[in-house]
């Protein structure tokens, strides 16, 4: 799941890039640490579906229509094809017994895209579910992010993670990082991030 959980990103910046190009890119990437073609194939469809949702504005029913569109164009593993399938009608069966399987948290992110009231509640109905949580949840709440935009994050969740400063001073921080890891400016990256990629596609 370490595909899907660092690709977000290259939704953002895909999003006004070709498709092709765009799937093409996200292979690549998840082929730097992992081999397994479902992997890729997740990571590819994963990131059309940020990019698009970026791009059109598309509903979550009107995302995982395309979604399964591009599933079956791209001709991917039938392991694959079936969880997004299944996501129509439910969740991943177990998130224990298959903890850090790229298809349990694929297919619940497309599940919760479906039929989460909101990203707050997908997110914690997501984490409640247990297994890889904080995985799960970060991949799930990138994609509801991209189709409903910065409004949709609870204020507070926005405020903990521009104002996370973990210095070595700071006494109630037990895991310090250097200042250029800090997330302050998250938002002003996915800015020039997009900002980025229209120029680019703009300039082929």
């Amino acid at each position: 799941m370490g595909t899907l959980m660092r690709i977000s990103p290259l939704g953002i910046f895909g999003a006004y890039c070709d498709v092709k190009e765009v799937a093409e890119w996200a292979r690549q990437d998840a082929a730097i640490t992992h081999p397994n073609p479902v992997c890729q194939q997740a990571n590819a469809l994963y990131v059309l579906a940020i990019a698009h949702a970026i791009r059109h504005g598309w509903d979550g029913p009107r995302l995982y229509e395309h979604i399964v569109a591009w599933a079956e164009q791209l001709e991917v593993d039938e392991l694959l094809l079936e969880a997004v399938c299944n996501a129509a009608e439910s969740p991943p069966t177990d998130f224990v017994g298959l903890r850090g399987w790229v298809l349990v948290a694929f297919q619940n992110a497309l599940w919760q895209l479906l039929h989460a009231p909101n990203l707050e509640e997908g997110v914690v109905d997501t984490v409640m579910r247990g297994g890889d949580t904080d995985t799960n949840a970060g991949i799930w709440g990138a994609l509801l992010g991209a189709v409903h935009g910065r409004e949709a994050i609870p204020s507070q969740w926005v405020e903990s993670v521009l104002n996370c400063c973990p210095t070595l001073e700071n006494p109630k921080v037990h895991q310090p990082r250097p200042e250029c890891f800090w997330p302050v400016d998250a938002l002003e990256l996915a800015t020039q991030l997009l900002e980025a990629g229209k120029a680019w596609s703009a300039s082929r």
